[in-house]
């Protein structure tokens, strides 16, 4: 066994087992073949993500890998990184969960994914399957198979055909069906081979987010329009399929942002959830501070908005919402957006995230016109959180008190208590920790 993993029978995976994992892999074995994966805990969270890989660089890596593990720490969720060992012990780059002749490897992931849900008391109502490419293609397929899921797929492909896949899709063929033709292939595995065939079988289409390239001509022709014109032909979809358009002049390769990805899954987490995440706390009023930290006045609002007013656009001075933690320890999730995006605008304001009177992380503003999503770990009762804006220097147009407006959309208290190595995670890449 190697050091960083650790292997387990199916059928002896428990939750102490997936809770202490850290960053080992975890490699269960079921009906002789042995499946890879990562998981990463989110405290107080009942949704999953489920992310699965795309083509390998064998110049870059080899199997098991797992695309994505790093964003782990971004979402409000449980993450669980899958590997296709479709593709072990063979000259592959990808392998779309097919598997071998006698073994499904994709149906296993999902019987697998089961144990696990089972495990962690998450229902298929509060799991994402997210991939690009191959990965687009497997998040379908396990949406399928895991009924009121959603999948998330970024230019994926819908079937594996030689006249579009070519090489990769040659490759496949002869590595997990040997001696066969392509007909033949069809005929005895096509479900395996087509999200549309798979759909068709289980009479169910299931939720998607299709994300795609709109410059990317060959997702475009050879798989969105042949999905598209399948849907048109099925009654009662249009609550099952959204679209969402991109543009990137790097073809099937440019996948959505990462930034926006996050944004995107963290959002339709939200959305699939509202029980963990709809109960903003309102606020009526903030307090304005000199340069010198000392008291003004208290400002009242009623659109749960911070902001600085004109005359208080001077160097170091700031407004304050002050956050004390109730529970006895765990997480505090503040969910936030300020709207002003100017490159010219950089060192003018900034928004921190202050505990006990040690700033934890800040952000220029000029930066990110999308929501962070900020979690602050290892809290304890009567903790004293500050969300406060502060200017950096003489701002002398009128203008700035309109930038700093700073929407505080959630504040939430998750009360599980599990020790984190950060202080902080959030999703904007423009925020800078600076308290280790």
């Amino acid at each position: 066994m190697i050091d960083n993993e650790t292997k387990i029978k199916l059928e002896d995976l428990n939750l102490d087992l997936l809770l202490t994992l850290d960053n080992r892999t975890l490699v269960i074995q079921k009906n002789n073949v042995s499946y890879h994966f990562k998981f990463h805990s989110k405290v107080n969270s009942n949704n999953l993500v489920v992310f699965s890989n795309g083509a390998l660089n064998r110049n870059k890596k080899d199997a098991p890998f797992f695309s994505r593990f790093t964003w782990a720490r971004e979402f409000n969720a449980n993450s669980l990184y899958i590997d296709d060992p479709t593709i072990h012990d063979s000259h592959l780059t990808v392998g779309w969960g097919v598997g071998e002749k006698d073994n499904y490897y994709l149906k296993e992931i999902s019987e697998i994914i089961d144990k696990i849900t089972k495990l962690l008391n998450i229902k298929n109502n509060n799991i994402i399957f997210f991939g690009s490419s191959a990965g687009g293609f497997m998040s379908i397929m396990l949406s399928i198979f895991k009924k009121r899921s959603l999948a998330i797929a970024n230019n994926p492909q819908i079937w594996i055909r030689k006249d579009t896949q070519k090489n990769r899709a040659e490759n496949l063929y002869n590595s997990a069906f040997p001696n066969m033709s392509e007909k033949e292939i069809a005929e005895n595995y096509g479900d395996r081979l087509s999200v549309l065939k798979m759909m068709e079988e289980y009479n169910y289409i299931p939720n998607i987010v299709y994300v795609l390239n709109r410059y990317s001509n060959k997702d475009f022709k050879e798989q969105y329009l042949p999905f598209v014109e399948y849907i048109d032909n099925i009654d009662n979809t249009n609550d099952s399929i959204e679209l969402l358009l991109y543009h990137s002049d790097k073809g099937h390769g440019g996948i959505y942002p990462r930034a926006k990805t996050i944004q995107l899954i963290n959002k339709y987490l939200d959305l699939r959830n509202p029980s963990y995440n709809f109960n903003t706390k309102k606020f009526n009023t903030f307090k304005m501070y000199d340069n010198n930290n000392n008291y003004i006045e208290s400002m009242r609002v009623n659109d749960n908005t911070l902001y600085l007013p004109v005359k208080y656009l001077k160097k170091d001075f700031s407004c304050v919402l002050e956050k004390r933690f109730e529970s006895k320890k765990g997480t505090l999730k503040i969910e936030l957006i300020n709207k002003y995006l100017n490159a010219k605008g950089s060192g003018y304001l900034q928004y921190e995230i202050v505990k006990n009177s040690k700033t934890i992380l800040i952000e220029d503003i000029s930066k990110w016109p999308f929501q962070n999503q900020i979690y602050l770990h290892n809290l304890q009762q009567n903790d004293i959180i500050l969300i406060r804006i502060r200017t950096l220097k003489n701002c002398e147009a009128n203008s700035w008190s309109k930038a700093s407006r700073t929407e505080i959309l959630n504040i939430v208290e998750l009360t599980k208590s599990i020790e984190y190595n950060s202080p902080a995670s959030f999703s904007s890449p423009y925020s800078v920790q600076t308290q280790e």
